[in-house]
């Protein structure tokens, strides 16, 4: 009932607890049916797509290339990783300030990309090159955040020495400094790139883009930088005063569209999605908050991080979000509506069965063979795709029992009634080697 509960909350907690039902369970090598029930719910449920180990510090910053091929971060270790969006391997590593990466942003057109540090510096970057193409010198402490104006001529930074400053963008120079009553985090461009938008000091301000001066500005929460600005400019989300609500407001005359109670714990980011038929938040609460940009009405709640998550991004066609934070993982979600794309029909007879570390590929083990004429075939499925990877037989008499993915998923291990332990290469289904054991009956997976 744990894992049938979890569901709506936290899909991925309820598949380990449908699979540690599946285990404790299991009499004679039969599973309840209610209990498969349960995990092929949970599966069924879950959005997430990949969990990445990518970084050794936390991770505060991240952004999808504008042609959605490539996924950078940044954080607290200071290197900046590129990530291949299909398969999320890891393409290459900079180390671009002394300290920690705090704020990366590309450039409209995409070839240049800018990163900005603890040491004070805002460097530009060769998307493809990843040669440096200038830098951007003057705050005298850390940026938190920079933006490239919509025609890509501009660029904004805040610091915390309590300064904003707007740049040249081709240039490196720069054509506005103003104070702050306070320091900011966040920052933005209006869709035409005539205003900036950033907190400070319990107040939203709205400054030209140009001279800096401010247009206007709203009340918003003294304790939270994050707000959001939708695609087409029409709207905008804040922390309201007293920090109970999202406001969500009409950004042409600043007047209250909807309430949206505020989360359970402070929030590091908001943002629409890049249709702006989303708003998503992400905080201290670790989960990432999907409501309906008309109605306000939360539609997904996304939890499996294990501490604050302090960054997302949308792919530029809206339909991914990938989410990082104090845990050091990145992980991938999808936004689009759950289908089914995997049903296994299996008799009742099988032993164990597992997933991998990145929630792709499912193993089940001592499913019935008819070349043996007992319960020794391990299969593999690819999740995603819905396709059988491999089968084996792993045994030529007696039974399989237990199955587990390597830590890095690239190998097996398969345990059962002959002794033996054997290790199979995850994609192929070759064999890499058998062990020899005591005891009768390898139980330990």
């Amino acid at each position: 009932s744990s894992a049938e509960n979890a569901i709506a909350i936290d899909p991925e907690l309820s598949i380990l607890l449908a699979l540690y039902g599946v285990h404790a369970t299991a009499q004679d090598n039969f599973v309840l049916p209610e209990v498969k029930n349960v995990l092929h719910h949970a599966i069924f449920s879950s959005h997430i797509e990949k969990t990445i180990d990518a970084h050794s510090g936390e991770i505060w910053t991240m952004a999808y290339s504008p042609d959605g091929k490539k996924l950078v971060t940044g954080g607290q270790d200071g290197d900046v990783h590129f990530w291949n969006v299909v398969t999320y391997e890891k393409e290459f590593t900079l180390k671009p300030h002394e300290g920690g990466t705090n704020s990366i942003a590309f450039s409209p057109d995409g070839n240049m990309f800018a990163t900005a540090g603890d040491d004070g510096l805002v460097k530009i970057w060769g998307t493809e090159s990843k040669e440096l193409l200038n830098t951007l010198r003057g705050h005298s402490d850390w940026v938190a955040s920079v933006a490239f104006s919509p025609d890509g001529k501009q660029m904004a930074t805040l610091g915390m020495d309590s300064t904003f400053r707007i740049w040249d963008a081709d240039l490196g120079t720069e054509l506005v400094m103003l104070p702050l009553e306070d320091f900011s985090l966040h920052l933005a461009y209006s869709p035409d790139g005539s205003k900036i938008f950033f907190v400070d000091n319990g107040k939203l301000n709205i400054r030209d883009a140009n001279n800096g001066e401010m247009v206007s500005s709203i009340q918003v929460s003294r304790d939270d930088f994050a707000f959001a600005l939708s695609p087409d400019g029409t709207r905008l989300a804040v922390i309201s005063e007293d920090t109970k609500f999202i406001r969500v407001l009409d950004a042409s005359n600043n007047q209250l569209i909807y309430n949206i109670p505020y989360p359970s714990n402070q929030i590091e980011r908001l943002q629409f999605s890049p249709d702006g038929s989303q708003l998503v938040a992400v905080g201290r609460d670790r989960k990432i908050h999907v409501w309906s940009a008309n109605s306000g009405v939360e539609v997904l709640t996304f939890a499996g991080h294990q501490d604050f998550v302090a960054t997302f991004a949308f792919t530029p066609d809206g339909k991914h979000l990938a989410s990082g934070g104090y845990d050091r993982v990145v992980k991938i979600w999808s936004l689009e509506p759950q289908q089914e794309v995997l049903n296994i029909i299996t008799p009742p007879f099988y032993s164990r069965f597992a997933l991998s570390p990145t929630d792709s590929h499912i193993a089940i083990n001592g499913v019935f063979s008819e070349a043996t004429g007992n319960h020794t075939q391990l299969m593999v499925w690819d999740i995603q795709k819905g396709e059988l990877v491999f089968e084996q037989n792993i045994l030529e008499y007696g039974r399989t029992v237990g199955v587990a993915f390597s830590p890095d998923g690239k190998e097996i291990l398969v345990d059962g009634t002959e002794k033996t332990i054997t290790e199979l290469d995850s994609v192929s289904g070759n064999l890499i080697y058998d062990i020899s054991v005591e005891d009768d009956i390898v139980t330990a997976f």
